[in-house]
């Protein structure tokens, strides 16, 4: 303070001075630290580079000669295990078998694996969310208890990273307690679905339909509707069926009717035609759209009985799902264009067709004569 007292009481043009040579030098200590950090960054980044040539190398060998292990206990450092174990999971994608064994078994010699197992407790979130990321990978059964405890870690990625790791892990069957932590991610459990459908599809599917019935949150049911249909799963029509019927909620309607249409079963018919008639034109959208889907050809007096509703835009699924039945949908169409009782249905039918020769690629001297039906 007697510093800055001492500054304030000099003459104005002296303080100013005084100001600009302190802005001066704090400017030229700025530029210092980033040139140090840079240069540390750079150096640390050759470093990684030197070593992951040297790993590779050590890897190869290993593979195809597992007495290889001291060079590895001689050159790798437990300050490096974090580097290594990122690296050692690009080995993980491309390799199967034996291979992938001898890889998992280094891991754990090494003991990397049992590194990443203390840092679940670490008190960085994305710490623990990799540790939870490496030992899914790696496939590691005995982390099955500490992953389970990170499910209700207050981070969600590390929550999720958790599921995933779990999903991942041989032998793993409390699926339901690992979907829960995901399901308001939709996007996630999709992706874990994908990952592990062959181990572990059916049985989450299963758990799916269960908690469809019980769940209390919309946003969760949606969720689930929304997955069912995506994995086309062909057991759960009776609870979509069951639930279409009893939902208040439009929103979730909508998302059943969809998930309906692209399972495509024909047992889904009667409660299609039922929301022909929804009072809501979103619902008769997706009622139509999902009865395009089936492809069945019993269906066109329904979809045709649709190209005279009053919203544009279900006429227009309607003409797209007769179109998409094949010939016997193109020619009832053109024959609708010319002698159908309501000029919606004629100009729909014929904006479908010309659309369709559009698409086909239709020489645009003909456009004008399609185009004058519409």
């Amino acid at each position: 303070m007697r510093v800055w007292h001492h500054i304030l009481s000099l003459p104005s043009d002296r303080v100013l001075w005084v100001l600009l040579v302190l802005l001066a030098l704090l400017i030229i200590s700025l530029f210092i630290v980033v040139l140090v950090l840079r240069s540390s960054w750079q150096i640390s980044q050759t470093r990684l580079k030197k070593h992951r040539k040297i790993w590779q190398a050590m890897i190869m060998d290993f593979i195809s000669e597992p007495d290889a292990m001291a060079k590895f206990k001689s050159t790798i450092h437990r300050r490096d295990f974090f580097h290594f174990g990122q690296y050692l999971i690009s080995f993980f994608d491309c390799l199967i078998g034996e291979d992938r064994d001898a890889l998992t078994q280094l891991a754990c010699q090494l003991k990397v694996t049992a590194f990443f197992k203390t840092q679940l407790s670490s008190r960085n979130p994305w710490t623990r969310a990799y540790s939870a990321y490496y030992l899914g990978r790696v496939g590691c059964v005995a982390s099955v208890p500490q992953l389970e405890k990170m499910l209700q870690d207050p981070h969600p990625s590390v929550a999720i990273c958790a599921a995933r790791a779990l999903l991942s892990t041989p032998h793993f069957v409390m699926y339901s307690d690992v979907l829960r932590v995901v399901l308001r991610h939709k996007v996630f459990l999709e992706q874990l679905i994908e990952e592990t459908f062959d181990r572990h599809g059916q049985q989450i599917l299963t758990f799916l339909r269960k908690f469809l019935v019980t769940a209390s949150s919309p946003q969760e049911k949606l969720a689930i509707v929304s997955l069912i249909g995506r994995f086309k799963d062909r057991v759960a029509i009776t609870v979509l069926c069951q639930l279409a019927v009893s939902t208040e909620d439009p929103l979730l309607l909508m998302d059943i009717l969809k998930a309906l249409g692209e399972i495509g079963d024909e047992l889904s018919i009667p409660i299609l035609e039922m929301h022909l008639t929804h009072f809501l034109p979103e619902i008769r959208r997706e009622a139509v759209a999902a009865l395009g889907k089936l492809g069945n050809h019993h269906i066109m007096a329904l979809l045709t009985s649709k190209l005279t509703d009053p919203d544009w835009l279900v006429r227009f699924q309607a003409a797209r799902a007769l179109v998409a039945l094949g010939d016997v949908g193109h020619r009832l169409l053109e024959l609708l264009q010319t002698v159908a009782d309501e000029d919606a249905s004629r100009r729909m039918a014929a904006f479908v067709l010309f659309e369709k020769q559009l698409l086909e690629g239709k020489k645009e001297s003909e456009w004008d004569d399609a185009a004058d039906r519409i």
